[in-house]
C-alpha cells in the first residue's frame, strides 16, 4: 500500500507542479524571509545584551553617590557645601577618588521674594564622581548673573 501512495503522490505532484510553482515559491520566499528575519532581530538582541557592559567598562563610572549637604532654610537644613566631608571621605578605606558636585533645585518664587512652596525648594550638595557648574552664575530675585 505505502508504495502505491508513493507513487499517486509523485504523479499528482508532477501534474499540478507547472501550475502551482508560483504558490511554491511564494512560500518558499516567504519561510526565508521570516527565517532570516528573525536570525536578525537574534543577532541584533545579542549584539545589544553586550554593548552595555563594554559601554561601563570603558567609562569608568563612580560606584556610590551619596548626598552630604542639603541647604533649604525654610525647612532649617543650613548645612550647606562641606568640604572637610569630602576630604574626609576621600581618605576612607577603599575609596579612589572622592569629588563633588552642586545642584541647584529651582521654582516660582512670589511677589514677597520667598518659594511659593516650601517642599520643592531645596539646594543639594553630594558628593560623587564628576563636577558641574551654573554657566550664568547663581540666580539672584532680578534675575541670573553672569560669573
Amino acid at each position: 500500500m505505502t508504495g502505491q501512495l508513493l507513487r499517486f503522490s509523485r504523479y499528482r505532484f508532477q501534474r499540478t507542479f507547472r501550475r502551482r510553482r508560483g504558490a511554491y515559491l511564494s512560500l518558499v520566499l516567504l519561510i526565508g524571509l521570516v527565517g532570516g528575519l528573525s536570525m536578525g532581530a537574534l543577532a541584533a538582541a545579542r549584539r545589544t545584551e553586550s554593548s552595555f557592559p563594554t559601554f561601563l567598562a570603558s567609562t569608568n563610572p563612580s560606584n556610590l553617590s551619596l548626598g552630604t549637604a542639603l541647604w533649604n532654610p525654610a525647612l532649617g537644613y543650613t548645612t550647606g557645601y562641606n568640604g572637610a566631608l569630602v576630604a574626609t571621605i576621600a581618605r576612607l578605606p577603599h575609596v579612589r577618588r572622592a569629588e563633588s558636585y552642586s545642584a541647584i533645585y529651582s521654582e516660582p518664587i512670589g511677589a514677597n521674594g520667598q518659594p511659593t512652596s516650601t517642599e520643592a525648594s531645596t539646594g543639594s550638595t553630594s558628593t560623587r564622581t564628576g563636577s558641574r557648574s551654573c554657566r550664568d552664575g547663581w540666580p539672584t530675585p532680578s534675575g541670573p548673573t553672569r560669573s
